[in-house]
């Protein structure tokens, strides 16, 4: 969809905006049952979607992926942070999101 709306790069960096532990828990509930749902299924494609971004960048390379939110907040290393990164990290994506450039999410999540 996003190269759709802009086959051209707008930007030089997108800043990924998501709860990676959230998806990393799920991800190890579905290890740990031995099930594969349908959900479970969907998460460990967003998963691998994710880490490819991240590794390859957007637009063959051209605009760099980065990830903030509780990698940032776990990273800081305070220990008072680390066990609430996900509010922490929801508190850094959506001050990020205000001074975007271009914001782009689903109805659900944004």
């Amino acid at each position: 969809m996003v190269y759709k709306q802009f086959p051209e790069p707008p930007i030089k960096t997108v800043l990924l905006v998501f709860a990676r532990s959230l998806l990393d828990a799920m991800e190890d509930r579905a290890k740990a049952k031995r099930k594969r749902s349908h959900m479970k299924k969907g998460n460990r494609h967003n998963l691998d979607m994710i880490q490819d971004l991240l590794d390859n960048d957007m637009w063959g390379g051209k605009v760099k992926v980065a990830e903030a939110g509780s990698a940032v907040v776990e990273a800081a290393g305070n220990p008072f942070y680390k066990h609430s990164s996900n509010i922490a990290g929801g508190i850094v994506n959506f001050f990020l999101a205000i001074h975007s450039n271009i914001l782009v999410g689903t109805e659900v999540s944004t």
